[in-house]
């Protein structure tokens, strides 16, 4: 299920019919979407790479600017979603200590 929800390929509707249907999956299907939802991250990639090699070839500056741009803006919210899980984090071994404290 978290690879379903995680997914960036999938669009709601299709992520709402996965769960739907996730229930009545045997076991080799249910393995075959789990491949399938791994391998997102590699295809992305390639695709990204692809889309990069062919800009630097034709020198596409605004393409690259724009590339560099989305990843700067992209960081960013890494950055706060890390911060904000860190902070999470900190909170949990804050209510451990002092349940074990009492």
């Amino acid at each position: 299920m978290r690879l379903i929800e995680s997914s960036v390929l999938l669009s709601e509707d299709r992520k709402s019919a996965l769960r739907e249907i996730i229930r009545n999956l045997d076991e080799h299907q249910t393995t075959e979407l789990k491949s399938l939802l791994l391998s997102e991250d590699a295809l992305l990639k390639e695709i990204a790479e692809r889309a990069i090699r062919k800009a630097i070839e034709e020198g596409d500056e605004a393409f690259l600017q724009e590339l560099e741009t989305l990843l700067s803006s992209a960081g960013k919210k890494l950055h706060k979603l890390k911060e904000a899980g860190d902070k999470n984090e900190e909170a949990k071994h804050m209510e451990h200590f002092f349940d074990t404290a009492s």
